[in-house]
């Protein structure tokens, strides 16, 4: 059996790592996104060989100059500088950009596996999400599929850290502010997420309020809510390099007109909903296997399933109803922190997180039954 679980989670992840290849082996830099990244990184490096501060150096190539990391997200862009002056250059700064991209995509079910594993499902359930988990396939929503990161898409490279910081952040964060365990690692968790993707730790920090009031009851419920507090506190004080610039420097950003307005309000329930159902979120282009495992899998949380089971389902249906914007929040939208300037559309990271959960949860509600068919078989 472990051996079985192991080809489960190894055998996409291999295929993926072949798939990609291109991604490291053809040195052509990418034209979305990524382009803007790489820039942030060449300029990251020269203003540590300069001996200036890299998180508040000039980036002059954007519009008339601009401080990007004065407001802007930079861990993982530090991060391939940091791993390029650890090799001394042996490796380009171009190179090891690339190489972070593939890796972090190749690895992503281990992530997975590992975080619900921390969490206490299944073994196969956790192997089930992870093998799915880089198999989402959807129509250019800045989710967790591929097209999010690879040269031919859009090139959501902190994404990619926050993809994979969610997942821990989720289980680090499930443990202790349910047992007071572990507090510490999950606010520094919580604080690298800031630091790599502020609308993934804005939702994250809606989800952990989500686990503090789920199943709850009165003589534990303000402990929850404590132990919440705390990680979050911990977690502001670590990336307070990052927010603390950002909300000084807030009457200087602001809403742009000539970004496409779904982006800001998202798409309304019915739409989402038809998305859904019709696999266009988790299944463009094949049969909508990954969507009807999603669907076994809250059939089996109805059916009676466990504390973490129902966490998951709750997450996914709260943003699911967040995702669906302003259309379907109306004035409710406004209650949200900073909702002025929310990008709704960016919410389908967090579905797709709970989503992927779930699916390995159906996945092994049915291969229960198959174990158990074929012991009475037998």
């Amino acid at each position: 059996e472990r051996l079985l679980l192991v080809a489960i989670v190894a055998i996409p992840m291999l295929v993926n790592a072949v798939a990609l290849l291109p991604e490291i082996l053809v040195r052509i830099p990418s034209v979305n996104d990524d382009m803007l990244h790489w820039l942030f990184i060449r300029n990251a490096a020269e203003a540590i060989a300069a001996g200036a501060n890299p998180l508040d150096h000039w980036v002059p190539q954007i519009e008339l100059g601009v401080p990007q990391f004065l407001f802007y997200q930079h861990l993982a862009p530090l991060t391939v500088v940091g791993l390029e002056r650890l090799t001394i250059g042996a490796i380009s700064l171009f190179d090891w950009f690339n190489l972070v991209r593939w890796t972090l995509m190749v690895a992503f079910p281990l992530t997975v596996f590992w975080s619900m594993r921390r969490m206490g499902f299944s073994p196969i359930a956790a192997a089930i999400s992870a093998s799915v988990a880089s198999l989402l396939s959807a129509d250019g929503l800045y989710g967790f599929e591929f097209d999010s990161y690879v040269w031919r898409g859009w090139g959501l490279f902190t994404q990619l850290f926050a993809m994979h910081l969610s997942f821990v952040v989720l289980a680090l964060a499930y443990r202790a502010v349910r047992t007071g365990r572990g507090l510490a690692l999950a606010a520094l968790a919580f604080g690298a997420l800031v630091l790599s993707h502020l609308i993934y730790a804005y939702m994250m920090g809606i989800t952990i309020g989500l686990i503090a009031l789920a199943g709850a009851r009165r003589r534990t419920l303000a402990i929850r809510l404590v132990r919440a507090g705390i990680l979050g506190a911990v977690a502001v004080a670590v990336s307070a390099s990052m927010w603390l610039p950002f909300v000084l420097t807030k009457a200087y950003l602001n809403i742009s007109p000539y970004l496409q307005s779904y982006k800001y309000d998202s798409f309304g329930a019915p739409t989402i909903l038809g998305w859904l159902v019709s696999g266009r979120i988790f299944d463009v282009g094949r049969a909508p296997v990954l969507t009807a495992l999603l669907g076994l899998g809250i059939l089996a949380v109805f059916a009676g399933g466990r504390r973490r089971a129902r966490l998951a389902l709750i997450v996914f249906g709260v943003w699911l109803v967040i995702y669906s914007g302003r259309p379907t929040l109306g004035p409710l939208a406004n209650l949200l922190p900073l909702s002025e300037g929310l990008l709704f559309h960016r919410f389908i990271g967090e579905v797709d997180l709970a989503a992927i959960v779930l699916m390995g949860i159906g996945g092994a509600a049915v291969w229960r039954l198959l174990v158990q068919r074929g012991s009475h078989q037998g």
